[in-house]
């Protein structure tokens, strides 16, 4: 579970940083599109200004635009797909592969729509608040420090290596 939830935070994050650099960057390149608009005006020699206006102007300007719209059209809407494949409900099965559980955003849920857990950092608590377990790496374990169940790649074991069952 917490791997999902470090993967959620650190696209989350990434998607914010990515928006406010293209913003960042469209902002620079006006920026520098007026600067270079400006070089006859602040007097730049023509023949200088033109030379650089075809040279560079036009090169930069198409680069730092090209970066935006990679940005924009392929690198963020990448990331918004895959945050919202992680926010979809988890699920918990036996081993018959049948659900028995979902978990939607930091709730645990039964098949009847009862809140059973929530998990608050690395701490989950009953749905009266009462801290049950807590998750140290790959291992949950009780209030009093006992380990009680392991989590090896999608499938869950108790601490006597019996498999209960599978999230995905």
């Amino acid at each position: 579970m917490p791997d999902i939830d470090l993967h959620l935070s650190v696209l989350k994050e990434l998607q914010k940083f990515l928006v406010q650099f293209s913003e960042d960057m469209k902002e620079r390149s006006e920026e520098f599109n007026r600067k270079v608009g400006q070089l006859r005006e602040v007097g730049v020699a023509v023949q200088i200004a033109e030379y650089f206006e075809a040279n560079f102007g036009t090169l930069y300007l198409r680069l730092f635009q090209n970066l935006i719209a990679n940005i924009t059209d392929v690198f963020l809407p990448e990331i918004s797909a895959n945050i919202a494949k992680l926010e979809q409900p988890l699920l918990f099965r036996d081993t018959a592969g049948n659900i028995v559980a979902r978990k939607i955003g930091d709730r645990i849920w039964d098949n009847s729509g009862n809140w059973l857990y929530e998990i608050r950092g690395n701490r989950i608590y009953d749905s009266s608040s009462n801290w049950i377990f807590e998750l140290r790496g790959d291992r949950v374990y009780d209030t009093a420090g006992n380990w009680r169940y392991e989590l090896r790649g999608d499938r869950i074991y108790d601490s006597a290596g019996n498999w209960l069952g599978m999230k995905y």
